[in-house]
């Protein structure tokens, strides 16, 4: 059948519009209005059965921008399984193979007091992975993560990775001078306190990056590098479309924060999604693999820039390859990096991440003044 005949088909149908539908859903619903009687409600954010083009706010538009990676892709991410480290020999040995595996970087948990940073680096090639840290944070890994990368004779401006901790950051404000050519590394990464409200969640992790960042440049950091070293690591649950929403709306809120302190900046924010151990019994022994793959597509579709994927027992073989391959069938497989926004446009998120950001910048607002 040719184009035209195709065409002239398709002309032949009716459009069908929101009150059509409206009509019919009221049939099924013996009269009810089917915007009242199927409405969700999300603390403020209102979900309706039914979207259509006229539903999405004017806002502006802020789509994922495509990455120039030649392996990562339009959408691209780094698959970093989580190491933990109690001995460096033998969690570089892990790293290394996890590498081999197909993961693009590590995402060590350090569990001792002051790491030697060489061995636990031993060959792996920092410039063709990501490589970053969270944990028992001290003083000396800055130092040690410095001093390898220039024993190595790394261009530091393109190694990709990031630090985060719970402790207070005031200490570290002589080692952020360290990393001031390193544009794509973060040492000052925020940990996002996981909140069953997502406008909470994303409101309480912008007070903290603003107020570091009030409190380097006071000391005489420049705003240029305070707004570098932040990152954020955020945990994805099984809610699939909030995930997605709040992985957006934090990255345009940052655009907001950076605006208000520079009219004329443009710094993206590096955001590590992790997707922590869910196990439910009636889906057992699959639970964890069915809600980590799911986190990751929808952490994938917010536009993360890492992934993290957590077995149910780090100490299992196969649960561990089954939490690292989820991101490279996503790629392989699902080919999911060819397209650097794949739910640009969707009547349906486009509302709820308008809703999100709105509820979370005014809380934003309330709590930065407070």
């Amino acid at each position: 059948m040719d184009s035209a005949s195709t065409n002239h088909i398709f002309d032949s149908f009716t459009p069908a519009t929101k009150d059509d539908w409206q009509k019919a859903a009221k049939l099924e619903l013996n009269g009810a209005d089917p915007f009242e009687k199927l409405a969700l409600e999300k603390g403020k954010i209102k979900i309706l059965p039914f979207y259509d083009q006229y539903d999405v706010i004017a806002h502006e538009n802020f789509p994922l921008k495509a990455s120039t990676h030649e392996f990562l892709g339009p959408r691209a991410w780094h698959n970093m399984p989580a190491t933990d480290v109690k001995n460096e020999s033998d969690s570089n040995q892990r790293a290394l193979s996890d590498l081999n595996l197909g993961a693009d970087g590590i995402f060590f948990n350090i569990k001792i007091a002051t790491p030697d940073v060489r061995a636990l680096l031993k060959t792996i090639e920092w410039p063709h992975c990501a490589i970053s840290f969270t944990g028992d944070i001290s003083k000396p890994l800055f130092s040690g993560i410095h001093a390898h990368a220039l024993e190595k004779k790394y261009n530091v401006g393109t190694l990709t990775g990031c630090v985060f901790r719970k402790k207070p950051f005031e200490n570290e404000v002589e080692s952020i001078s360290l990393f001031e050519n390193w544009h794509y590394f973060h040492p000052l990464g925020i940990e996002v306190e996981p909140n069953e409200v997502a406008a909470e969640e994303i409101a309480t992790a912008l007070v903290q990056v603003v107020r570091q960042i009030d409190f380097l440049t006071d000391r005489g950091v420049p705003l240029r590098l305070a707004l570098q070293v932040p990152a954020f690591q955020v945990n994805v649950d099984i809610d699939f479309f909030l995930n997605i929403a709040k992985l957006k709306v934090i990255r345009i809120l940052w655009h907001n924060v950076v605006k208000s302190f520079d009219a004329h900046a443009d710094v993206p924010i590096y955001i590590h999604a992790c997707s922590p151990v869910w196990s439910k019994n009636e889906y057992q022994p699959n639970g964890n693999m069915l809600k980590g793959a799911t986190a990751a597509l929808s952490a994938i579709l917010g536009g993360c820039d890492a992934l993290t994927i957590l077995p149910e027992d780090s100490n299992n073989s196969t649960m561990s390859r089954v939490a690292r391959n989820v991101s490279s069938i996503i790629r392989e497989e699902s080919q999911l990096s060819k397209v650097s926004d794949p739910t640009a446009g969707s009547y349906y998120l486009e509302s709820l991440i308008n809703q999100l950001s709105i509820e979370s910048w005014q809380l934003f607002q309330k709590k930065v003044n407070t």
